[in-house]
């Protein structure tokens, strides 16, 4: 099925740069037709950002959203073991999981203030006041190597067009690694340690400029999912 709607299809959209690189591998002779269709900022959160320095006071307050599953599960993990005895930082999780599946899953949440499902205006005011963006991604568990190596979480996209410094727990062989890097807008740390983790964070506190530049660059990098470029292309393309 898949290989004759790619044929039939005028052009086929691919949700990053890391599934359209996938399928051309699996289908050269369709490559032509692929293209990339990025998940849209929404304009009216886009719009209320309030721009500002990024100080820091400690504790940091940081900022953990979206679903933990496979996909991440395991990288979460780490963070929380990494981060939640440390004195100098909050983490504050926002997730529609129920903490009891959570634990489930292997989180121990008590150094975590659970916030749980939130309205959105609630999860707006939970971003703006964030100082820090957490970010995990799965480097192993119930999904195939090509998810892991392609998955592009729409949180990413939230967390960019809030120009806070993000700290990156990704796996080295995957997209999303190549996008914060080449966007350089993440701590990142590629090695399942906890320890590094824990040093990429008290790189962070110590490091003001790091912290503006990768703030500025997670602004710039948001642009690219801008709701009325994302609208356009669609109109050119038809």
């Amino acid at each position: 099925l898949e290989p004759r709607l790619l044929r039939q299809a005028s052009i086929s959209y691919f949700l990053s740069e890391g599934l359209k690189g996938l399928y051309e591998q699996q289908y050269p002779e369709y490559s032509s037709n692929f293209d990339v269709l990025v998940h849209p900022v929404r304009q009216r959160m886009k719009e209320d950002v309030r721009l500002s320095p990024v100080e820091w006071s400690l504790p940091v307050k940081a900022l953990m959203i979206g679903n933990f599953n496979e996909s991440n599960i395991d990288a979460t993990r780490r963070i929380i073991k990494a981060l939640g005895p440390c004195e100098d930082i909050e983490i504050a999780m926002a997730t529609q999981v129920p903490k009891s599946l959570l634990k489930v899953r292997g989180l121990n949440l008590d150094s975590v203030k659970f916030l749980g499902y939130l309205s959105e205006d609630a999860l707006e005011e939970e971003l703006k006041n964030a100082d820090l963006f957490l970010l995990s991604h799965g480097f192993a568990g119930g999904y195939s190597e090509e998810e892991y190596r392609t998955i592009f979480p729409t949180r990413v996209v939230t967390y960019l067009t809030y120009e806070k410094p993000i700290l990156a727990h990704v796996p080295e062989n995957s997209f999303l690694a190549d996008f914060l890097r080449g966007n350089n807008c993440a701590s990142i740390v590629t090695e399942k340690s906890e320890h590094s983790i824990f040093l990429e964070f008290k790189s962070l506190v110590s490091d003001k400029p790091l912290r503006d530049k990768l703030a500025r660059n997670a602004k710039a990098a948001s642009h690219q999912f801008d709701s009325n470029r994302v609208v356009e292309k669609i109109i050119k393309a038809n």
